[in-house]
């Protein structure tokens, strides 16, 4: 049935359609036409599917290519799609959201979903060429730091902003209370799956998770802005369209409101080698909370911003001990997640976060 699911939902992008889609977002002009799609499928993304459209258009200045993301194709992940939200969200996100914050991410030509939540469809900015850096292997400090300014320009044009409470689809902290509700259930087949990447303290670390989960779900009650929710370097492209981009933000499943920092210290403590992190640390830290007050937030001191790191360095652990668990089993993803955990627990360790929390 899934395969169905994603199989039609492209076989409905044809020339016609293209065609119709694209001179209403004003990618084609009135006498431009799509005359042929090939299409291919591109990224790693498990709870989704991105494909390739290179299109063949008649005259005018219309896109040569777009990229359609599309529903999974594995049942599991279509499963965890409708439990959380997940592609309603994103598809909100591009509908309601994204031309109001300033925060680089491809622009969306469609957007829709049906009414069950797993049908859908988005029409983007094909970003490439671009340059996208292993998860596991890391990345270095001058990508870093131009993720950095992205977490602290997200954060910024979104703090505090009323309205955004009221869009019915952005709580999710039912999300997280129903993941750190697994925790005791998972942890010790978690730690079967993924002991080999951790050192002995890490593993204690992960063992202590259900009984400081809900300190950290406390700090979800007072959100400030905008969470992307999976901020890693997995779902950023950089040096995209050859360049004239430097980094790019996609994948926003896992969007939601919450406390400042987060997102930085999820993409700190995951996508940066244990070494290079506690190298930068505190001066990426510095970078964010500068790039905060430069956007315009005030009354939040380079304490605080540290203060709400410590606290965020959870986070990491917090998504990867139960989603490893709960998505599609495959060996880059065994080998992604297992990394994450062992620098999640890093992290944690480093920064006393349990003693932050007061937990």
């Amino acid at each position: 049935m899934s395969d169905q699911i994603t199989t039609s939902r492209l076989a409905t992008l044809t020339e016609d359609r293209l065609t119709e889609l694209l001179r209403a977002a004003g990618k084609l002009g009135p006498d431009a036409s799509v005359t042929a799609v090939a299409s291919k499928p591109i990224g790693t993304g498990q709870m989704a599917e991105s494909h390739r459209l290179t299109l063949d258009v008649t005259s005018g200045n219309g896109p040569l290519s777009v990229v359609a993301k599309l529903p999974s194709t594995n049942e599991t992940s279509l499963q965890m799609a409708a439990n959380t939200g997940a592609y309603l969200r994103e598809v909100r996100f591009y509908q309601e959201v994204a031309s109001a914050i300033d925060v680089r991410s491809p622009r969306c030509d469609h957007a829709a979903i049906d009414d069950d939540g797993i049908g859908f469809e988005l029409l983007l900015e094909d970003m490439g060429p671009a340059v996208a850096i292993d998860q596991i292997v890391g990345c270095d400090l001058d990508r870093a730091e131009l993720v950095v300014d992205q977490a602290a320009k997200l954060a910024a044009s979104s703090w505090d902003i009323g309205a955004l409470r009221d869009k019915d689809w952005l709580p999710g902290t039912f999300i997280w209370q129903g993941l750190a509700g697994l925790l005791p259930a998972v942890t010790e087949a978690f730690l079967d799956r993924y002991a080999g990447y951790l050192e002995p303290e890490h593993v204690e670390v992960v063992r202590a998770l259900p009984e400081h989960a809900g300190a950290w779900l406390a700090t979800l009650e007072q959100p400030r802005c905008l969470w992307h929710g999976d901020f890693r370097l997995d779902n950023m492209l950089f040096d995209c369209q050859g360049g004239a981009v430097d980094v790019a933000i996609v994948d926003w499943q896992s969007l939601m409101l919450g406390p400042a920092g987060v997102d930085l210290a999820y993409f700190l403590g995951t996508s940066l080698s244990a070494d290079v992190r506690a190298e930068h640390e505190r001066a990426l830290v510095d970078r964010y909370h500068r790039g905060l007050a430069e956007h315009g937030v005030t009354g939040y001191s380079a304490d605080d911003a540290w203060t709400d790191y410590r606290r965020q360095s959870l986070v990491g652990l917090m998504l990867t001990v139960p989603v490893s668990v709960g998505v599609q089993q495959t060996e880059r993803g065994d080998a992604m997640f297992g990394t994450m955990a062992q620098r999640g627990a890093a992290q944690v360790l480093a920064n006393d976060t349990f003693a932050a929390l007061g937990s």
